[in-house]
């Protein structure tokens, strides 16, 4: 299972053709409500993102969340997907958490 979920991950990274489609496949099928399954809902919702497909980012990135590993992340494209979505408050919220949560983040200037 961890080697066909890492080729799909890499081949979202890559942008094959369908990747996308399989990766959500995957973890809905074989993953659902896993705490594996949220890294590649994490690269789901960044691609979303990436792609302005805000509503669908927040839905995946959603499920990423409770992964102390990457909460931080979590929490930074959660805002920046609000932001995007006009939920200021609501990113302001996140960033805030980010910021005291994990002070020392690499991303500390973008919260800024």
């Amino acid at each position: 299972m961890q080697r066909e979920l890492s080729a799909l991950a890499r081949s979202l990274h890559n942008a094959t053709p369908g990747a996308y489609e399989k990766l959500a496949e995957f973890l809905l099928g074989k993953m659902p409500g896993t705490f594996g399954a949220r890294a590649p809902a994490l690269a789901l919702g960044y691609d979303d993102y990436s792609k302005n497909h805000a509503p669908q980012a927040l839905a995946w990135l959603t499920k990423a969340k409770g992964d102390a590993l990457l909460n931080e992340y979590v929490l930074f494209w959660i805002a920046q997907t609000q932001r995007v979505l006009k939920r200021n408050v609501d990113a302001l919220a996140n960033l805030e958490t980010m910021q005291r949560e994990h002070p020392g983040s690499a991303m500390r200037e973008q919260i800024l």
